[in-house]
């Protein structure tokens, strides 16, 4: 597949290597006859928005002091966003490579055609809010001795410039918003993987997504969810990772069970010298899932690598949550409550639950080493043959 590096190496930022275009889920598919056309457009449409995103930023910085250096800078800005709009309409097929700004003749060119376009109702209103914006800016200049004048003065030269700038971004997020419907499926309520795990997306601002992580804190803490700002190139959709449960049996008759969620893991521990409370209060766990009694929590251990590069493990709590319709994994230290997460992780109760029957079912039915077990604990084999037993009759394992 030819990247839009190759097709179009005069319209990438070489800071940027080019948006994930073989994203599923994120990016839109296209035929074979068109993919290269379509992954050219969208890299050349990126460094458009992103060199009018500087020329905005420019204004911003200038306008006060500098008032017609920084609408100079507008008019770049509104240059650019005027070459994507004119091609994503398809009324231009393409533009020369971009330069660090466009001279006079072409400038104006392409202000005509922004001025001149048919426009969407909701691009009209931003559009008139801007040329409204920058006639005050225009008629009203800017005190240059911001401490010689009063603070209504001081409020009212501020409003002007950042009523002249939102309209500017606005204008910007506008034509982010035609990049979004051609080229993007990802919608609101969709899951993208955000840093080390799962956030929802709420909305789009432009090229770039307002998303939600689930953050649980404890009741104590007075807590109001934050939203995440992600630029869509960064994006991958979330994925529900498989998931792996298995049991092992040592030399010495204890027992361990792994659970392995993609790249997370912890793993639980009988020992056999409580009569084995720990698979039991597991069963117990799983069973008020299912139920749908959430959220829930259960002691497990993390392996954690010290500063000597040595593994030692430590105790952490598995919590598992109601989220949207799937069980959220979150597990992490009882007095940690961060960012970073030894399991963190959306699953599908059925996928979920039905992995710890599965395992169960075949650990205790077919490779459960009694002699080992009896001869740990200290009793006769019957009684580790009903330990077995007990397991595989408990309401968790039956009632499927």
């Amino acid at each position: 597949m030819t990247s839009p590096i190759e097709v179009a190496p005069q319209a990438i930022n070489p800071g940027w290597i080019g948006p994930p275009l073989n994203e599923k889920g994120v990016w839109r598919e296209w035929p074979d006859e068109e993919r290269d056309k379509q992954f050219a457009l969208s890299a050349d449409l990126f460094e458009r928005f992103y060199k009018a995103g500087g020329h905005i930023n420019a204004t911003e910085r200038k306008l006060w002091n500098e008032t017609e250096r920084a609408l100079w800078s507008a008019r770049q800005a509104q240059a650019r966003v005027s070459e994507t709009f004119l091609l994503l309409t398809g009324r231009a097929e393409a533009f020369p490579p971009i330069e660090r700004y466009l001279h006079k003749d072409v400038l104006e060119e392409r202000l005509q055609a922004l001025e001149s376009m048919q426009k969407t109702a909701d691009v009209e209103t931003v559009w008139m809010e801007l040329k409204e914006a920058e006639n005050v800016i225009c008629t009203v200049s800017f005190p240059q001795d911001v401490y010689a004048i009063s603070k209504d003065t001081l409020r009212e030269g501020l409003d002007r410039k950042w009523r002249y700038i939102r309209a500017l971004r606005s204008l910007l997020e506008a034509a982010e918003m035609l990049f979004v419907d051609r080229f993007i499926v990802l919608k609101p309520g969709d899951w993208i993987w955000l840093y080390n795990g799962p956030a929802k997306v709420i909305k789009f601002r432009g090229a770039a997504i307002e998303s939600l992580r689930p953050e649980f804190y404890p009741p104590f803490l007075k807590y109001e969810p934050k939203t995440h700002l992600v630029s869509i190139k960064y994006v991958t959709r979330y994925v529900e990772p498989p998931v792996h449960v298995r049991f092992t049996q040592d030399v010495s008759g204890k027992i361990k069970m792994f659970l392995t969620m993609g790249k997370d893991s912890v793993y639980m521990t009988s020992h056999g010298s409580d009569r084995d409370d720990s698979f039991r209060n597991l069963l117990n766990w799983l069973q008020r899932i299912s139920d749908g009694d959430l959220p829930q929590t259960i002691e497990v251990d993390e392996f954690k690598e010290d500063d000597e590069n040595e593994f030692q493990y430590e105790k952490i709590e598995l919590t598992a949550y109601k989220e949207d319709g799937r069980l959220l994994l979150r597990a992490g230290s009882r007095c940690e409550y961060s960012a970073s997460h030894a399991v963190d992780a959306l699953v599908y109760t059925s996928v979920f639950l039905e992995a710890f029957r599965s395992a169960f079912k075949i650990f205790f039915m077919e490779k459960f080493d009694c002699k080992l077990w009896t001869q740990r604990v200290g009793e006769v084999e019957a009684d580790s043959l009903g330990y077995a037993g007990a397991i595989l009759k408990h309401p968790f394992m039956v009632g499927a």
